[in-house]
């Protein structure tokens, strides 16, 4: 009887450690502490700056009917092709004129990008198309027509600014916003330059 119950009692615990055996196996866990995950990160430069607060156009002195230029250069980091957008903003018309006078609706503005690597053109807006800085303002301009910045490539922002009339408003300021988007949408890098200006000629304000 005795060596009944012992084996019952031997049987009961065997079986007792394989279920338990059995239970840790299936909820085994492990633990791996400190591992660091690194993504590609999109940024836009501009001017080699990554984070750039500068000023791109600053025109002083400038005469009715002729034309001025101001250039950045624009190039992603990080291995993202991507498209960039850019927009006129915060326009300022300074002298107090009225809204019919701003100085914004007579000056007329044309964009190329230029791929340095090809030397190809990219005619984004054209001086002949008549487009104003007040037409423009608060509207995202599309740099890319069909090209995807890629990071092996330094391109370049040429802006044309021609002042088509002198009126009593002949001082403005604004800012510009530059949107980097990874292509087919994700990742996005947002670039601000303030403080352009245009002055025409005879107006020290």
């Amino acid at each position: 009887m005795i060596k009944k119950l012992l084996m019952h009692v031997l049987l009961t615990g065997m079986t007792f450690s394989i279920l338990v055996g059995s239970i840790s196996y299936f909820n085994d866990v492990e633990k791996s502490f400190g591992n660091i995950f690194a993504a590609d990160k999109l940024d836009l430069g501009i001017n080699g700056w990554n984070s750039f607060n500068g000023t791109i156009i600053n025109i002083s002195n400038g005469k009715e009917h002729h034309i001025y230029y101001a250039e950045a250069t624009l190039q992603i980091s990080g291995n993202i092709p991507a498209t960039i957008k850019l927009k006129f903003f915060n326009l300022s018309c300074i002298n107090g004129c009225s809204e019919k006078n701003c100085i914004a609706k007579h000056i007329e503005i044309g964009i190329n990008i230029v791929n340095t690597s090809t030397g190809e053109v990219y005619h984004i807006i054209n001086l002949s198309e008549h487009k104003t800085l007040w037409d423009l303002q608060n509207q995202w301009i599309d740099l890319a027509r069909g090209e995807i910045f890629t990071s092996s490539v330094v391109y370049i922002l040429n802006v044309s600014i021609y002042f088509n009339l002198s009126l009593c408003e002949k001082n403005i300021n604004f800012g510009i916003e530059f949107l980097a988007e990874q292509y087919n949408g994700g990742f996005k890098d947002i670039e601000i330059s303030y403080n352009n200006r245009l002055q025409m000629e005879g107006e020290n304000g």
